[in-house]
């Protein structure tokens, strides 16, 4: 496995298909796979996954504030159109639309912090880091 401290199974991929092997989607494998995060574990979890992707593949997920905000609302919108499929009308369907607006804002938010990480000052960098916080603490 390789040493890094988040994003490990992309990491492994990469350096299998540098190694000569190759990936393959099977449609029929089925996986559950869930986080139950709220807005500020969200932010903070797409900050680490963000930081991640440029320091070990190069990739800049929201490099500007303003498509940040533009991908976090249009995330929101398709979001709101889900919920009215799904039959959800009147309290429940803005309850749960604007829950989920806060969640999208978060995410790209925290995409847009990670993408500059190397730039943030040291405190909010040890506040925005799920990841830096559970390490410190000794968890996983």
């Amino acid at each position: 496995m390789p040493d890094v401290t988040f994003a490990e199974d992309q990491t492994w991929a990469l350096r299998a298909v540098e190694a000569g092997y190759g990936k393959a989607f099977v449609p029929d494998a089925v996986v559950f796979h869930s986080h139950d995060f709220g807005v500020w574990e969200t932010l903070q979890r797409n900050f680490d996954e963000a930081r991640s992707f440029q320091r070990y593949f190069g990739y800049r997920l929201q490099n500007r504030p303003a498509r940040a905000l533009t991908s976090g609302l249009g995330l929101a919108r398709r979001d709101w159109g889900w919920l009215r499929n799904a039959g959800l009308r009147g309290w429940r369907l803005f309850k749960n639309g604007m829950y989920m607006a806060l969640i999208e804002c978060a995410r790209t938010t925290g995409q847009y912090l990670g993408t500059r990480h190397d730039s943030l000052p040291g405190w909010l960098l040890r506040s925005v880091s799920r990841d830096e916080r559970l390490q410190r603490a000794g968890g996983a």
